[in-house]
């Protein structure tokens, strides 16, 4: 057996026409993957410390990136292999290549309904080399399931949000929002701070979430940042459009009250609960606190949520300014600039 170090590839954000190998770089400690080394394959890929062993002709067929970069010539550079394998590096997790590699030679792809059962991790890691690498199928997979998990229109913000995302857990928001900023998705990020905001505290944003692998799912600080000043401005777009009714006789008792002191009485009582430590989940909320106006007499509670549902009309509308993005209309993703 005959093992040498691995070319390297260059970070794959070059256009295709760019890309070239460079001389040979350390590779001590490596190993081999035990779910994806295949007898017969005939080039290694390796990420980070793991090798994976597969084959050319497939990576070709599914990424634009490798079918150019195995058709150039490579230069001699002391033919690094094992067992007669050349090995070329990556500048990638390796957690990212055995997700990808594990759905691409299995075949769940085809498997009608996966999607529906993807992870958060397997969409990352399809999103991440599906851009970089061009693996087109599976990045337009997954941004669809990104796009359905974070809604780009407030009715369909309201039917996930009383669904339960079954990607929304304990621990994913951070993620989301992190894969939305990196591969550049601007459409869902409006929704995604906003995500955060609703349902993690100030010190878990500052601080992180553990995950359930015991890593800690961290933002950057320019991102903190926005979600600091973003918190502020929402703050006071949701006193502005969601809750100010309740402040003012204009809305309850409306002219058709058939019990003005009992509403009146009813509204003081619900600018109690909000005031003054309100929480901005209930910007875009579609039944906190509608619940709360069956305390109206009939007329009330109707007018009471008129007024509720423009306000969030509003809200969602102003959403993309609270963190200092373009508007809906002028938000761009990387797949339809």
């Amino acid at each position: 057996m005959s093992e040498s170090q691995p070319t390297s590839i260059p970070n794959a954000k070059r256009k295709r026409t760019t890309m070239r190998l460079e001389p040979p770089s350390t590779a001590s400690g490596a190993t081999r993957s035990t779910r994806i080394w295949l007898e017969d394959g005939n080039v290694i890929i390796q990420a980070q410390t793991t090798q994976f062993r597969v084959h050319r002709g497939i990576l070709s067929r599914h990424s634009r990136v490798f079918k150019d970069m195995f058709a150039i010539p490579q230069p001699e550079l002391g033919e690094p292999v094992i067992e007669g394998c050349p090995i070329f590096r990556l500048f990638d997790a390796a957690q990212d290549w055995e997700n990808l590699l594990t759905l691409l030679y299995d075949g769940s792809i085809k498997s009608e309904g996966w999607m529906n059962d993807i992870s958060l991790g397997l969409m990352v890691s399809m999103l991440r080399l599906g851009k970089k690498y061009e693996f087109k199928h599976f990045r337009q997979i997954a941004l669809q399931r990104l796009r359905a998990e974070l809604p780009q229109t407030l009715e369909t913000w309201d039917k996930r949000y009383l669904g339960k995302p079954p990607l929304r857990d304990e621990e994913t928001e951070f993620d989301l929002l992190n894969i939305a900023l990196e591969v550049g998705v601007q459409t869902v990020l409006p929704i995604a701070f906003y995500w955060c905001l609703q349902d993690r505290t100030m010190k878990q944003i500052i601080r992180g979430i553990p995950r359930k692998d015991g890593t800690l799912s961290q933002l950057t600080q320019e991102t903190k940042n926005t979600l600091v000043l973003g918190k502020e401005r929402l703050s006071a777009g949701t006193v502005k459009h969601a809750v100010g009714w309740l402040k003012s006789d204009k809305c309850v008792p409306c002219a058709q009250c058939t019990s003005r002191d009992a509403c009146k009485a009813a509204r003081f009582r619900i600018l109690e609960m909000f005031w003054p430590m309100l929480n901005v989940s209930i910007a875009l909320d579609p039944v906190g606190l509608g619940l709360t106006m069956r305390k109206f007499c009939a007329p009330c509670a109707t007018a009471a949520r008129e007024v509720f549902q423009d306000g969030r009309k509003k809200i969602w509308k102003e959403l993309p300014s609270y963190f200092g993005l373009p508007r809906w209309e002028d938000l761009k993703d990387f797949d339809r600039k």
